[in-house]
C-alpha cells in the first residue's frame, strides 16, 4: 500500500490522517512541504546536486485542499513522480527550490498522466507518472539523466531527496528540501522496484511520494527510481524507522518516451524497451488540468 503519497492541505490544521484505509504517514496542515527522514537540509549541504533535479509537487486545489508529493526534472519541461500522486487529479502544480513556501519560479503545467496500469489495488506496481510543463528553468535547475536498466546492485549506495517528514511525530517538519543516502537492500526486476535497508532511521515519509532515488556515476547523479511508500515485509508502518519502496523510474523509459511524444514534449534521452508495450494513454490536459505556482503554495 502506498503511505508517503502526501499531505492532505486543509485549513491552517495539520493532522494525521489515513490513506487506502490504512495508517499513513499523511499529514493535514497548511500548506507547506515535508522533509527527509534521517536526512539533512540540501541547502546546508556540501553536496547540493539534488537540489539540481528535485521538485514539489502540488495537486488538487488551496480552496478544496490537496496532496504534496516530490518529483524529478528528467528534461528540459519534464518530470516523472509517482502515479499514485496524479491519479485521478485535475489540478497539479510545480515549484523549485530549497523551500516550498520559498522564492519559487513560476511554471505553467501543460500535461500529466499516471500510468495506465497503474491502480490503488495494484499499488507497487506500475506506480510511476510524469508531468509537462512550459518556461524557462531557473539557472540552478539542472535536468538530470537516468540510470541504465541495470545499473542499480544490491548494496549500492542511494541518495534519496523530498519535501516529506522528517519525522512522523512532528507534523512542523514541513517545507524544506532534504536528503539523505541509505543502501539498497534488493532490487526486483519483475515488478521493476527497489528496496532500502530497513530499521536504519533513514528513508522517506509522507509528501516524499514521487521523490528521486539517484545512484552517482563517477560524479555524476543519475536517476533509477521514483519514492513508492514503504517496505512491504514492515509489521509497523512508521517512518522514522527507516524503510522503503522505490520505482524504477529507469525501466520505464519507453513508456515515458511515447507519454511525453503524445503530449508534444518528445524527450529524445528516453530509450525504448518493454514498458513501450503500455503506450496507450494520452496525458490528461487542459485549463483545469494544471498550472504554475508562484511564491509556494497559498
Amino acid at each position: 500500500m502506498i503511505f508517503f503519497r502526501a499531505e492532505r492541505i486543509v485549513g491552517i490544521f495539520m493532522a494525521f490522517s489515513t490513506l487506502w484505509l490504512m495508517p499513513s504517514c499523511k499529514a493535514t496542515h497548511g500548506g507547506s512541504g515535508v522533509k527527509i527522514v534521517g536526512g539533512e537540509e540540501v541547502a546546508g549541504a556540501k553536496d547540493r546536486r539534488s537540489l539540481g533535479a528535485t521538485v514539489a509537487l502540488y495537486t488538487g486545489t488551496p480552496e478544496e485542499g490537496g496532496t504534496t508529493c516530490t518529483g524529478t526534472l528528467i528534461g528540459p519541461s519534464h518530470v516523472v513522480t509517482a502515479a499514485h500522486c496524479l491519479f485521478e487529479q485535475e489540478h497539479v502544480y510545480l515549484s523549485f527550490g530549497v523551500k516550498q513556501r520559498g522564492p519559487n519560479h513560476k511554471l505553467k503545467v501543460t500535461g500529466f498522466a499516471s500510468h495506465p496500469k497503474w491502480t490503488p489495488q495494484s499499488s507497487v506496481v506500475y506506480d510511476i507518472g510524469v508531468v509537462t510543463f512550459e518556461g524557462a528553468l531557473p539557472p540552478d535547475m539542472k535536468p538530470v539523466a537516468l540510470a541504465g536498466a541495470d545499473d542499480l546492485k544490491t548494496g549500492m549506495d542511494l541518495l534519496l531527496a523530498g519535501y516529506g517528514l522528517s519525522s512522523q511525530t512532528d507534523e512542523k517538519s514541513a517545507g524544506t528540501l532534504r536528503q539523505v543516502t541509505v543502501k539498497t537492500a534488493s532490487v526486483d526486476t519483475r515488478r521493476k522496484v527497489l528496496i532500502i535497508a530497513t530499521n536504519t532511521r533513514m528513508g522517506g515519509c509522507n509528501g516524499d511520494s514521487g521523490g528521486p532515488a539517484f545512484i552517482d556515476q563517477q560524479g555524476v547523479l543519475k536517476l533509477v527510481g521514483a519514492t513508492h511508500g514503504p517496505s512491504e515485509d514492515m509489521e509497523e508502518v512508521y517512518c522514522d524507522k527507516g524503510h522503503g519502496v522505490w520505482t524504477m523510474v529507469n525501466r520505464y523509459q519507453g513508456w515515458m518516451k511515447c507519454t511525453f511524444a503524445a503530449k508534444g514534449k518528445p524527450l529524445a534521452s528516453l530509450l525504448d524497451d518493454a514498458s513501450s508495450a503500455d503506450c496507450r494513454a494520452p496525458m490528461k490536459m487542459g485549463p483545469r488540468h494544471g498550472r504554475g505556482v508562484g511564491p509556494g503554495v497559498q
